[in-house]
């Protein structure tokens, strides 16, 4: 697994080092894009696909550039960087940026399946007692060929790896040198009011890799930051702290395992009583937008169906007896759709979206194991963060 090392002096010029590393990925992907069931589903019928994504990502930028440049200035300084060392229009990266808080508003018609699992043991179940996070990042398949390997050293910031998407500033998740992991997973509340502009999730987080040493350090950042997203955060540091964010633009619950629980997991719905009332229900379904193949499905019964099964396995072992060969397994899980790969699998198949990247991260010695694609399909490769 091959990582694309960006090491400079300014935010501008380590986003110059990613584009003209993806130039290529870059131009050919955006030709791809406007060719998309999901953008033709967004679009006016009259508009192009390219006009239509300029326009988008020019709403975009008038909206969010002036919050980036108050919160997050080195991550908007990335962008202008990307977009020039890969000789593309800004405005294309912003809508990138910004998609990833307008594809997070439910109507009944969301486009995107929900994903992701992450589990964080109590490092005492683990047989090395390391802290140690095993996620699978599930997404839309069309993100599959633009996931990319990244360490970053900004000079003056905290050195950081992640898995990301080649046009963005920031990640989904990754870990830096204190030894402090950050993911997100997208969450669906229905509730009117509760989005307003802010940061997606991926540049906060990126934002706290650079700097913060600790969970509390990520928690407050997280706090004070404008959130335009509504997620899921899970934020583990190698000093066995351990936490859950559960927010929407005006709403931030933290969540930590109880005294008597042996794990952290994460999926795609609310466990705090104040939001859980207004999440996704259950019997919720894809709408007329979103691809053929999901339509009339249930949406947000996988979210429950992954955590269930995570728990159910956990609570087979005894402690110590977690291991890293445990958790890759535990990544390819099927159990939930009798040894076959679906929707609502830990193991995430669906005819749109995909467990597109699967890793197991030690805090401790800041070693990942990761792969792309079904991790039932792939071997999870060893990266060393100084390596």
């Amino acid at each position: 697994m091959d990582v694309h090392r960006f090491s400079a002096e300014t935010p501008f010029d380590i986003g110059m080092q990613q584009g003209k590393a993806f130039k290529d990925l870059l131009q050919r992907g955006l030709v791809t894009f406007k060719t998309m069931e999901l953008v033709w589903s967004m679009k006016p019928r009259w508009m192009s696909p390219s006009a239509f994504l300029w326009i988008a990502g020019a709403m975009g930028k008038k909206k969010l550039e002036p919050i980036y440049k108050q919160h997050a200035s080195r991550q908007r300084e990335r962008i202008q960087g990307i977009a020039r060392g890969a000789n593309i229009d800004e405005h294309y990266l912003w809508f990138f940026s910004s998609s990833e808080i307008v594809m997070g508003i439910n109507d009944y018609e969301v486009p995107l399946a929900c994903g992701c699992t992450v589990l964080v043991p109590d490092p005492a179940s683990m047989d090395t007692g390391h802290v140690t996070v095993a996620r699978n990042f599930d997404f839309a398949t069309f993100v599959m060929p633009y996931l990319r390997v990244r360490k970053n050293e900004l000079a003056g910031y905290l050195k950081t790896m992640d898995i990301t998407a080649a046009p963005l500033p920031g990640t989904f998740n990754g870990y830096n040198e204190a030894g402090v992991f950050i993911a997100t997973n997208e969450a669906f509340p229905i509730a009117e009011g509760i989005r307003k502009p802010g940061l997606s999730a991926s540049v906060i987080i990126q934002e706290a890799l650079e700097t913060c040493n600790s969970t509390q350090e990520v928690i407050d950042m997280f706090k004070k930051k404008p959130r335009g997203s509504c997620n899921i955060i899970t934020i583990a540091d190698k000093h066995k702290d351990i936490a859950s964010l559960e927010y929407t633009s005006t709403e931030l619950h933290e969540l930590k395992p109880g005294k008597e629980e042996r794990y952290l997991v994460a999926t795609n719905h609310y466990l705090a009583p104040e939001l859980a009332k207004i999440d996704l229900p259950v019997t919720a379904v894809f709408g007329k937008k979103a691809p053929r193949a999901l339509r009339g499905t249930c949406i947000n019964k996988t979210s429950r169906t992954r955590r269930e099964t995570v728990k159910a396995r956990l609570n087979q072992l005894q402690p110590k007896a977690i291991t890293r060969d445990w958790l890759f397994e535990l990544l390819k899980d099927h159990s939930a759709n009798n040894s076959v790969g679906g929707m609502e699998t830990i193991c995430h198949h669906d005819p749109e979206n995909i467990s597109a990247a699967s890793m197991v991260i030690d805090l401790e010695t800041l070693d990942m194991w990761a792969c792309f694609g079904l991790p039932c399909e792939h071997v999870h490769e060893h990266v060393g963060f100084s390596g």
